[in-house]
């Protein structure tokens, strides 16, 4: 069919509304830096990460396993990682790269906090078979 400029017929939803354009942003469901419990479990479900890392310390001790969860955005979005550390009471916030930060929980005690509130306010992804092994 070609270019959609070259259609005799235009698409009528992409004329709709230019004016009134909307921009969404993550900021919008942060009201007074409080976050909605349910926004964060969202948030985790599709930015989240849950991983597990081996890692060889010496010859007599051998190996060395951690657990951690990291959420990685732009650095742009500081304030957003800030509020979830906020929130959780518990994390770091690290430069990870150009333009690039992590907020990264990696104790015991602190991810165990993240799991309740995944009890509270549970994921519905595939990622919620692998939270729950952690238990």
């Amino acid at each position: 069919m070609g270019f959609e400029r070259n259609y005799q017929i235009r698409i009528l939803s992409k004329g709709l509304y230019k004016n009134e354009r909307r921009f969404y942003s993550t900021l919008d469901y942060l009201n007074n830096n409080n976050i909605n419990p349910w926004f964060l479990t969202g948030f985790i479900d599709g930015e989240g990460c849950f991983r597990i890392s081996l890692t060889k310390v010496n010859r007599t001790i051998g190996w060395r396993v951690q657990l951690f969860f990291q959420i990685s955005l732009h650095e742009k979005d500081r304030v957003l990682l800030e509020n979830i550390k906020d929130y959780l009471g518990v994390g770091k916030i690290h430069n990870s790269g150009k333009n690039l930060i992590q907020y990264r929980i990696q104790t015991f005690d602190e991810l165990s906090i993240l799991i309740k509130h995944m009890g509270k306010y549970p994921l519905i992804t595939q990622k919620k078979g692998g939270l729950w092994t952690l238990k």
